[in-house]
């Protein structure tokens, strides 16, 4: 079964919180996977929230209340595509501060 594509800006895939652990590299770019969903129920990793938010509030980021770790995920590609290296970080969650704009929304 297909999702239907987010209803609004606050649901763009690109804020949820597993795209947000996650990093592709190739050559000198870098970007985060878009369609986390596919692979992660409710567009978070359980226990983990990401090392950096962006500043857009995602639902899934509901989901960081409960993590005691942060997590990301780095994986580099070469430039031919056919071989790749992953390096996966992890650390204790830090304390984090609510945003005062959004208080279901944690900040860094």
């Amino acid at each position: 079964n297909l999702k239907s594509p987010p209803s609004n800006e606050e649901d763009d895939p690109r804020n949820s919180s597993a795209a947000q652990s996650i990093v592709l590299k190739i050559s000198n770019h870098r970007f985060a996977p878009e369609y986390t969903h596919q692979c992660f129920d409710n567009e978070w990793i359980p226990g983990y929230q990401p090392y950096h938010l962006n500043d857009n509030y995602h639902e899934s980021h509901n989901y960081h209340s409960g993590c005691n770790f942060e997590l990301e995920v780095e994986i580099t590609f070469s430039p031919s595509c056919d071989i790749c290296s992953v390096e996966i970080n992890t650390r204790r969650k830090r304390e984090s501060m609510v945003d005062t704009r959004n208080p279901k929304k944690l900040r860094e």
